[in-house]
């Protein structure tokens, strides 16, 4: 089986005919075509060719145009065309069982193409539509797939692949849905004439709702507009602050927060809807001596005093991490120097806020120096993981009870730089990207215990299917732009998917919705046993080793070296014992390997040491030993004797 399949087709296992040998691919004899729709209809000229002459060879299936055309003769020659050959008409694909049915859709320099993924089978994973578009997006409820390119946008059902609605808009760069998928914001460069170039339009008719003129802005503000997940109010940011709208931008303003050198803010993603009240923070940067600034405030307010606020220093950048509950906020504040000299990605620092307490907001002690790579909120439990550390980096899972936050499990060190929470809670995945080598482990976050690891080379994106039973790592450009493709593994290291898309820009699966998918913590029916597809592993060149350094030295870290990260796990005592936390350590360390020797040579054993003769007391060297008589300094002597007068 190669590694590689061809482009836009899944890798999948081959069948072999009993007659002449032939092989099939499992996916066609399953009688599965694609969706015949607008965009990707077969055209018939290509269709009606004239039946080759070669021996053996079959007269190709005729399309639903070819048989209404020719229906006279169709029906004079039934009889003997049903006992030859039967008529082959392009269907629409039957969608999956409702507890089977996963979908997923692949950007590429061919356009987007949607699957039903079905990877508890090996090559289970049908092709259902491919149009030419540059960009697609699914609705937050995942009812809908929207289409962009240079010309228009197209909302299609996303069960169906039906258009729904397509409207014509040029020059798009940058595009946005709100969170119930009511409302598209869009945005273009700003042509001479100062005309609008940011607009609102209803997704469901494609009519305007109101318009913009934004000039150039940081890639990272966008979008320019956020909505609260009910779409109540929405707030637009400006130079001196924000403004806020209705949903639907009837009204006018409904009010203004005036603050200067706001880079970035978000809303809750809870809060109370009867009465109208929404948390939402803001980050103001560093600059001239003036510390950075996060404030919580209420909307509605009637002043710029925030409910919560907490200053600091060493922060040109600031990421703001609500909980799913909406009770605490976590600050991963950066800059862009680090005037140390230590770290090449500049300081951090990690802090935690309370929209209900001011006075409980502190910064997040950790004990080990270096960047802090990647904090994430468990989107089900009250529990925050943050990665941290030069590398090998500390991986540190905290609890949050209250306005106190205390340790529950601690990982490595390791080579792990991203954190991802699957949709349920129930498993957190550590895994090593960018410049590591794609190292992948799953644990289960009750226990602690892992469950399986693996490796995914290359990997630029990693995204959990919403029923948190699968995991899809993609090779995505301009990152790479060798290798690109997307392999599914479960969570116990397995790969059972594996497709090769060149210039592959985006992977993304369709989101989660009560009408045709499973609950995330409703019974799963009993699902064939995955068989995993074998990884090829390439062969092993050794590099040259002296003599003199065999057996000795530094060995260069490959993956499976160290397949065990040590876990400490920190449970809280007994009401009858003392207050202090006892920690219970299961630190599991591989097994030390003696590098091989080249080929050629004989491994290295060191030799005893030699040892010294005792020193002789007299060394004669052969000859005996004389005493030589010590040489006596002359005395001076006075002369007694009279001068001669």
């Amino acid at each position: 089986m190669s590694d590689h399949g061809a482009e836009g087709q899944p890798e999948t296992r081959q069948k072999t005919t009993s007659g002449g040998g032939k092989k099939k691919n499992k996916a066609n004899t399953d009688g599965v075509h694609p969706v015949s729709t607008e965009e990707n209809a077969p055209k018939t000229d290509k269709v009606a060719k004239k039946p080759s002459n070669k021996k053996g060879a079959k007269a190709p299936a005729p399309t639903e145009a070819t048989v209404s055309s020719s229906s006279s003769a169709a029906n004079s020659a039934a009889s003997s065309a049903a006992s030859t050959q039967q008529a082959a008409v392009v269907k629409p694909v039957e969608p999956p069982k409702a507890d089977q049915r996963l979908q997923f859709c692949l950007t590429s320099r061919a356009g987007v193409c949607q699957y039903w993924a079905l990877p508890s089978e090996l090559g289970q994973a049908i092709e259902n539509s491919r149009v030419p578009a540059e960009r697609a997006v699914y609705t937050t409820g995942g009812e809908g797939l929207v289409l962009m390119d240079k010309t228009q946008i197209v909302y299609r059902n996303s069960e169906t692949c039906a258009a729904v609605h397509v409207l014509p808009h040029p020059n798009i760069s940058k595009f946005y849905i709100s969170p119930k998928a009511s409302f598209a914001l869009t945005w273009e460069h700003l042509q001479p004439t100062n005309a609008p170039n940011m607009h609102v339009i209803t997704l469901a008719t494609g009519s305007p709702v109101t318009s913009f003129v934004k000039k150039n802005f940081p890639p990272e503000q966008w979008p320019l507009i956020k909505w609260v997940n009910g779409e109540e109010i929405c707030g637009l940011s400006l130079y001196d602050g924000l403004q806020f709208y209705a949903g639907n931008f009837q009204g006018g303003v409904l009010n203004k927060l005036s603050q200067t050198g706001i880079t970035a803010w978000c809303f809750s993603p809870q809060y109370n809807t009867s009465p109208l009240c929404v948390p939402f923070a803001t980050f103001v940067p560093e600059s001239k001596g003036v510390p950075a600034l996060v404030s919580i405030y209420k909307f509605p307010f009637t002043s710029n005093e925030a409910s919560s606020k907490k200053s600091f220093f060493k922060a040109d950048d600031c990421e703001l991490i609500w909980s799913p509950d909406g009770k605490a906020l976590l600050c991963r504040s950066s800059t862009q120097l680090d005037p140390t000299g230590k770290s090449y990605y500049g300081q951090n620092g990690l802090h935690i806020m309370f929209p209900n307490d001011g006075s409980r907001n502190a910064t997040i002690g950790l004990k080990k120096e270096g960047p802090i790579h990647h904090a994430s909120w468990n989107p089900v439990q009250p529990l925050f993981c943050v990665i941290y550390g030069f590398m090998p980096a500390t991986i540190t899972v905290y609890r949050l009870n209250g306005f106190k936050y205390s340790p529950v499990a601690e990982f490595g060190p390791a080579a792990r730089n991203a954190v991802y929470w699957s949709p349920d809670g129930k498993v957190l995945c550590l895994a090593g990207f960018g410049n590591l080598q794609g190292e992948i482990d799953f644990w289960d976050t009750k226990t602690f215990e892992r469950i399986g690891s693996t490796v995914a080379h290359c990997t630029t994106s990693l995204v959990w299917s919403p029923d948190s039973r699968y995991v899809a790592c993609a090779t995505l450009v301009p990152r790479m732009r060798v290798d690109n493709g997307v392999k599914i593994f479960t969570p116990k290291g397995d790969m059972i998917f594996k497709l090769a898309v060149p210039e592959l820009s985006d992977f993304a699966w369709r989101p989660y919705n009560s009408l045709y998918d499973i609950p995330w913590n409703g019974p799963i029916s009993p699902q064939p046993v995955p068989t995993p597809i074998p990884q090829a592993v390439a062969p092993s060149v050794e590099k040259y080793v002296p003599p003199s350094a065999s057996g000795r030295g530094a060995t260069l870290h490959k993956p499976g070296q160290d397949e065990t990260v040590s876990v400490r796990i920190f449970n809280k005592p007994p009401a009858t014992t003392s207050n202090t936390t006892t920690t219970t350590a299961t630190t599991i360390t591989p097994a030390k390997r003696e590098p091989s020797p080249p080929p050629g040579y004989s491994a290295y054993v060191p030799k005893p040491p030699r040892a010294k003769p005792a020193k002789a007391a007299n060394k004669t060297k052969g000859k005996k030993a004389t005493t030589k008589p010590k040489k006596t300094k002359p005395t001076k002597t006075t002369n007694t004797q009279p001068e001669d007068e």
